[in-house]
């Protein structure tokens, strides 16, 4: 047995039911329940910071009993936990599951970029981008990035719950509720089912990076998003060049206004030469 079906073989003894004639084992998986309840939650609140502001503490635990019956852990780090948690959300009962499920992907994106290792950019490299042969060159972006879409604007949504939920007038659970209900209604057929995209549907796309401690995420356009994922999804494969991505590149995507955009936003941490055999 590995050590992940050992994990999920202790998760549900912890939160199964106790049989008949085991009162001190029900009283032994109690306390477990409520550590590995309290460890869980206590986690999953940095990482999923947003949500819980949103739906308070009683709900969240809820969430996170919930989901700690379902799957496995193969995670040793508390940090790591939580990778299927928005798509768990999602598929919840609760109100504006799809909506909070697509906050909970981007909250995990940006603890995730925070949790990257460092990665020293190389400025003078970026030269190479004046003489050489585009098929000669590649990119490699800043610690951390990723990309995401969502059927909602999340961070429209974000800011205007900030500007509406202030220390000085804190809004009450029941009034967020009633501000997720809003955006839900805006986007209802996104609220029936957030993992199927619909031809008729706008899709909003982001950017999540570290230039520096801490993660910032912006929208970006859908040639972005595309052209970005050709970089990530080539991370394990040096092979890609940067005439290779232009020629993948859609035609929407101009090379000209990204590079010093990526530049200035700290994307990008060094040009370099490929090897040629």
């Amino acid at each position: 047995m590995t050590l992940e079906h050992q994990q999920s073989a202790l998760l549900e003894a912890i939160f199964s039911q106790p049989g008949p004639g085991e009162p001190l084992t029900a009283k032994g998986l109690a306390v477990y329940q409520k550590s590995l309840l309290h460890n869980a939650s206590f986690a999953l609140k940095i990482t999923f910071a947003t949500v819980h502001s949103f739906v308070g503490e009683a709900v969240f635990q809820e969430l996170v009993a919930g989901y700690l019956q379902t799957g496995l852990k193969s995670e040793y780090d508390w940090g790591e936990f939580g990778l299927d948690f928005p798509q768990f959300i999602a598929g919840q009962a609760i109100n504006h599951a799809a909506l909070l499920g697509s906050l909970a992907g981007l909250d995990y994106a940006c603890h995730q970029s925070e949790r990257s290792e460092d990665a020293s950019r190389d400025l003078e490299s970026f030269n190479l981008l004046a003489g050489q042969d585009p098929y000669l060159l590649s990119l490699s972006l800043s610690a951390g990035t990723r990309v995401l879409s969502s059927a909602f604007p999340l961070d429209a949504i974000i800011t205007d719950m900030q500007k509406l939920n202030t220390e000085e007038t804190p809004l009450a659970f029941s009034e967020i509720d009633k501000q997720l209900s809003y955006y839900s209604q805006k986007y209802p057929r996104k609220q029936q089912d957030n993992s199927k995209v619909n031809a008729d549907d706008e899709q909003f796309y982001y950017l999540v990076w570290r230039p520096h401690f801490q993660a910032q995420y912006t929208r970006i356009t859908a040639a972005e998003y595309q052209w970005l994922q050709l970089w990530l999804s080539a991370e394990d494969d040096p092979a890609l060049s940067l005439g290779q991505a232009l020629d993948k590149a859609g035609e929407d995507f101009s090379i000209v206004d990204w590079l010093p955009k990526a530049i200035e936003q700290q994307l990008l941490n060094a040009v370099y030469l490929k090897q040629t055999l």
